[in-house]
């Protein structure tokens, strides 16, 4: 139902630990420094459910689902929650071995804001690294920054952007652009897709959230919902397992071949980054075999959600977020990632129903 798509992050919170206490799902609320509009309260809440995990017992097999690492995508992940808990789990049955956990919004912060980065500008999807992993800004991203991170907005610098975005296309391909544009960068915090300097708050939380329930798991199943890249109402399983690997051809397995993709690939809706977070929680637990993809379904073009997400940048580090221009940016980069098309959310649930059906069989056959 296109009802679960709620107002607003608190709406979505609240509807989410109400379905979640009502099918008995033990609930706990991890509270992060930074606060939302209002100066209300921004939690990372989990939903669990399955045996108790002790030092020496827990479940064997994990089934996860979460939203919100990018917050402006948080909408879609979070409606589909909604309905597993409302009007698949009826129709599942959960082995004794078996376990569920729901994380909602691995970034608080900028699903409250309406923001893709959290309090610090960071993208968590390019920031789950250990310390002393590389972390490079190539040069092709600081040869597009001026452009890309505006200090003006008008009308003449955005027809300037435009114009050198498609001389860069038409030199290097729409590949190249893409990859210069969105691959994560270390350099620049006032930049789009900064990575940051260390672990943020979030993504240190989620590190324990997912390794205490993964502790005595030989498998697990991590589906993290995302939106925006891809053909509109359409999905992409991206892979988190290079092709080839065990965890690539599960997921072809339980998805079809034809909707898994690995992201460094040539015919993926996505270019390579690093610093991800359910790859990082793939590496953090060695032990058990996961399988774990983000489940990107589509929205518009890619030259709309760039102006987008630049504008919004540049209301972030120049802008006034109250006034009619930040409220039409916001508005903009909300409808990019969370479209209010009725058709397009009705698909969002037809997609997280097939995708969890799927890749809940496949654990729990």
């Amino acid at each position: 139902m296109v009802a679960y798509f709620q107002t607003d992050y608190n709406a979505f919170r609240d509807q989410f630990r109400e379905l979640a206490t009502q099918r008995g799902f033990a609930l706990e609320a991890h509270t992060l420094k930074a606060t939302g509009p209002g100066d209300r309260d921004l939690t990372i809440d989990t939903a669990y459910l399955g045996p108790a995990i002790t030092e020496t017992l827990g479940p064997a097999r994990v089934f996860a689902v979460s939203c919100g690492t990018h917050g402006t995508e948080g909408p879609s992940g979070s409606a589909v929650q909604a309905q597993f808990l409302n009007d698949m789990l009826d129709d599942l049955t959960l082995p004794g071995d078996g376990a569920i956990l729901l994380v909602h919004a691995h970034n608080p912060y900028g699903f409250a804001w309406v923001r893709r980065q959290n309090e610090d500008n960071v993208d968590i999807n390019r920031n789950f690294l250990e310390p002393d992993d590389p972390r490079p800004t190539s040069q092709n991203y600081r040869d597009v920054y001026d452009i890309l991170n505006p200090a003006d907005l008008s009308d003449e610098a955005t027809a300037e952007f435009v114009e050198k975005a498609w001389a860069l296309v038409d030199k290097h391909g729409m590949a190249w652009v893409q990859q210069a544009f969105t691959e994560g960068q270390y350099d620049y915090p006032r930049g789009l897709y900064y990575g940051g300097n260390e672990r943020v708050e979030s993504n240190r939380q989620l590190s324990k959230i997912y390794g205490d329930v993964l502790h005595h798991a030989k498998e697990a199943v991590l589906i993290d919902m995302h939106t925006g890249a891809g053909d509109y109402a359409t999905y992409e399983a991206l892979s988190r397992h290079e092709v080839g690997a065990p965890g690539y051809q599960w997921l072809c397995e339980a998805l079809g071949a034809e909707n898994v993709k690995y992201p460094a690939g040539e015919d993926s809706v996505m270019t390579p980054t690093q610093g991800n977070v359910t790859a990082g929680i793939c590496k953090e637990n060695p032990h058990a075999d996961i399988r774990a993809f983000s489940c990107e379904i589509g929205t518009f073009e890619g030259a709309r959600m760039i102006l987008a997400e630049r504008a919004e940048g540049w209301l972030w580090a120049h802008g006034d977020r109250d006034s009619e221009q930040g409220n039409a940016i916001v508005a903009e980069v909300g409808e990019c990632s969370n479209p209010a098309d009725s058709e397009w959310r009705e698909k969002v649930l037809d997609i997280g129903d097939e995708v969890i059906t799927a890749c809940w069989t496949k654990l729990f056959s």
